[in-house]
């Protein structure tokens, strides 16, 4: 073999099926550490291509695979169902050769991190090290699925560039078009593609035995060292932090857990490292590059170097600050509990009402609230700091805002919101959206949660709605971490609807491939007394 020249092997799993696989390896004789990038985007593509060249460089083995069914890899393409047995036999491939020293670690974003999941469900012997960012973790609780409500537009995307064996275009026109149909059946053919995923994904549009089939469970076997990355505008992020949390509860490698989160979407998590745009000024520090972290994190594990970074952490970049915060668990050891209700006056305090009351608004599905400035493009749907400017003016959005601060709170965690509501339809959605006010008065949605109504008790049956009757909905926000000066304060929107991300719930009962048209309902918030809503954050010490 010839140091550093790509060679195009077929790389055989257990059922036969050849996948197409090319290798890197470093200038210079012996063996090396590999590390493995399985993906439906194409091995040759120039992310792919780059990191090669990086890892070579730095005296890796790079192997770089198409996943089954897709670019020069044989077998059909179904995505996720492959790819357990699939990641494991390639890596248990990869340790075999003779120019490796036994070790592999696994990198990628994305699916191209689900996969190594997957492989690590079945626990390869040679898996030395994983890192991981924005993976789905937790299905029908945070992608394609957010506890029930359904992200149509993301996900028909996804499908239709990984159609075929080529990252195809998408052929739908604009976010506009796609949120106008309240019937999703027909989306995927008027798009031009018939998607069986597609189909599947409506079939089962509950936690079933078809999305429990692709659980990553088996965590307290994976024995494994690993660098998750996320970043608070990931929409993956949620999964991200299950897999932190389940592993540092279960693993035997749980002390040997990282986690960096910055302020960063989906694909600046899991290619550039790249601050997020938006309305939040974000300083220069949150932009890094990644590349350097993940082979830190392969050099400790895969080479023993003494010169790695030694301890297993959590760093978080804090939003106001500015600033990277160290931490030796998520949310950070220490942090405590702080609860703001709502109040019928539109305030947002740390004391509950002592008197009932309630507040109402109209949701209309064919005039959701946005989180986009506009939906007549097709601009790669990623979460940003919006300017709260789109919900200015809205009558279907109450929004609570607290008092100026007087002193500095530092959030940083989970965060979730109890609601005390009533509807007049049979099923419906509602959302929370958490804020950051400036001292000038100025505002920036900042986190998002969202729940259909009727999967409120359970994601696996949904259980439709008495008009009219109270319901307590909890509400998982995403995790943040946002430093406030005196004078700031904190601002709660709840409303029903966050288009295009979310596809409108049509109010019917019948879920997104019902035939009746969308209904008008009249969404109810109670405050105090017995029914207190209320906003829960973890305040760090």
């Amino acid at each position: 073999m010839t140091p550093g020249r790509l060679f195009d092997l077929r790389v055989p799993m257990a059922d036969g099926v050849t996948l197409s696989t090319d290798v890197v390896l470093p200038a210079g004789t012996g063996t090396f550490p590999a590390i493995l990038i399985r993906t439906p985007y194409s091995k040759v593509n120039d992310r792919i291509l780059a990191w090669a060249g990086f890892f070579a460089d730095h005296g890796y083995a790079v192997v770089a695979q198409d996943v089954r069914g897709r670019g020069d890899s044989d077998g059909a393409w179904e995505p996720w169902i492959s790819e357990f047995g699939d990641g494991h036999d390639a890596v248990e491939w990869a340790a075999a050769q003779p120019w490796c020293t036994g070790k592999v670690g696994m990198l990628g974003g994305s699916y191209e991190a689900w996969v190594q999941w997957a492989a690590a469900s079945r626990h390869p012997a040679h898996l030395a090290a994983m890192v991981t960012s924005g993976s789905p973790g937790r299905w029908f609780r945070d992608w394609p699925y957010r506890f029930g409500a359904f992200y149509a537009s993301d996900y028909l995307e996804w499908l239709n560039r990984t159609a075929g064996r080529v990252v195809q275009p998408v052929p739908f026109p604009s976010w506009a078009w796609l949120v106008g149909h309240a019937d999703l059946r027909s989306l995927d053919a008027e798009s031009g593609r018939p998607l069986a995923s597609w189909q599947a994904a409506l079939d089962h549009d509950s936690y079933d035995d078809y999305w429990h089939s692709l659980d990553i469970t088996g965590y307290e076997q994976m024995d494994i060292p690993v660098l998750h990355l996320t970043g608070w505008y990931d929409a993956c992020a949620p999964g991200e932090y299950h897999h932190f949390r389940e592993l540092r509860k279960a693993s035997p490698a749980g002390h040997r857990q990282a986690m960096v989160i910055g302020p960063w979407d989906h694909h600046g998590a899991v290619v550039t490292g790249q601050a997020v745009g938006g309305d939040l000024e974000i300083s220069a520090q949150g932009t890094v590059d990644i590349r350097l972290l993940w082979e830190r994190w392969f050099a400790r594990w895969l080479k023993d170097s003494p010169d790695a970074e030694a301890d297993a952490q959590v760093r978080y970049y804090s939003l106001g600050a500015n600033l990277w915060r160290e931490s030796a668990d998520w949310p950070p050891a220490g942090s405590t509990e702080h609860v703001l209700y709502l109040h019928a006056d539109g305030s947002l305090r740390a004391e509950p009402s002592a008197a009932a009351a309630t507040r109402s608004y109209e949701y209309d599905p064919a005039r959701p609230v946005l989180s986009l400035v506009s939906l007549h493009n097709r601009d790669r749907l990623e979460w940003a700091p919006r300017p709260a400017l789109l919900i200015d003016g809205r009558d279907d959005v109450l929004r609570y805002r607290t008092a100026p601060l007087a002193s500095p709170l530092a959030i940083a965690g989970p965060v979730h919101a109890v609601l005390h509501v009533a509807t007049t339809g049979r099923d419906t959605d509602f959302v929370v959206s958490l804020s950051y006010v400036r001292a000038d008065g100025t505002a920036t949605i900042i986190a998002d949660g969202i729940i259909r109504a009727a999967m409120r008790a359970s994601l696996s049956e949904a259980e439709l709605l008495e008009p009219g009757q109270i319901y307590e909905l909890d509400i998982e926000v995403n995790d943040i971490a946002l430093e406030l000066a005196p004078g700031e304060a904190v601002e709660v929107a709840v409303s029903s609807s966050l288009a295009p991300n979310y596809h409108p719930n049509p109010n019917t009962g019948l879920g997104y491939g019902g035939e009746e048209s969308p209904v008008v309902v009249r969404q109810t918030v109670y405050h105090g007394g017995a029914h207190p809503s209320r906003l829960v954050l973890q305040v760090a010490p």
